[in-house]
């Protein structure tokens, strides 16, 4: 489809752009399907375009298509790198990302790194193939029973982590101990539970760095004293 002229009621002069005439000049994909258009409405020479006017037009149209189809790509791409593909959580890199635009903000917030307890011997027992359906369905808890203000990510091969903001230390720990307690319910071949370590913003850590080790000191201090639990240094 090319370009359609919607014409108002007639005037005297027949070139002049009437008060109800409309230029549509469609945006077309490489497959030359539309899927949007350009309005003129009141060209400010107060005629009708020309042919040349509106081939000009239709060559903008093209260009707002490639336009649009780099954004598409750049966030398609964004989204491949951000996100991981099978729990649909920000990927480690993206969330450390995340970490230092929180921390440039100033406002206190908590860390939790969080691991799948004896992933690897249900992966034996079961298969990977169960082991990946278990790390979804805790995707899914981490997704859907956090606030919304809360962010979670895929931090490692059986490592989560989340970022609780603007929380106390009692309130990270409410809120991740109700979190390892959902994972408890989980209806699996055997029980599933996790372990997990907190670390607060700014008393653990004035960085990324900092906090990532202090609350990974904290994980493993939970796995030590007998896993299906939490701990905070």
């Amino acid at each position: 489809m090319r370009a359609i002229l919607l014409n108002g009621p007639m005037q005297d002069e027949p070139e002049a752009w009437r008060p109800n005439d409309m230029l549509i000049v469609p945006i077309r994909s490489t497959l030359r399907e539309m899927v949007g258009y350009i309005s003129v409405d009141a060209p400010q020479s107060g005629k009708r375009p020309r042919l040349e006017d509106i081939q000009i037009i239709e060559l903008v149209a093209d260009q707002v298509y490639k336009l649009l189809e780099r954004s598409q790509l750049y966030h398609d791409i964004v989204t491949r790198v951000s996100y991981d593909p099978h729990t649909l959580l920000l990927t480690h890199s993206a969330f450390l990302g995340v970490l230092e635009a929180e921390i440039d903000r100033g406002n206190r917030f908590a860390v939790v790194i969080l691991d799948v307890d004896d992933l690897s011997s249900i992966n034996a027992r079961f298969g990977h193939e169960a082991g990946d359906q278990l790390l979804e369905k805790i995707s899914d808890i981490l997704r859907n029973r956090t606030r919304k203000t809360d962010v979670a990510a895929r931090f490692g091969g059986e490592e989560f982590a989340l970022l609780l903001r603007n929380v106390t230390k009692s309130k990270a720990i409410e809120i991740t101990d109700r979190l390892l307690e959902e994972v408890r319910r989980i209806e699996f071949n055997v029980k599933v539970t996790l372990s997990a370590g907190i670390a607060i913003f700014p008393e653990h850590g004035g960085t990324v760095q900092e906090l990532i080790k202090m609350a990974t000191q904290a994980l493993q201090i939970a796995k030590i004293s007998g896993k299906d639990r939490l701990m905070i240094l």
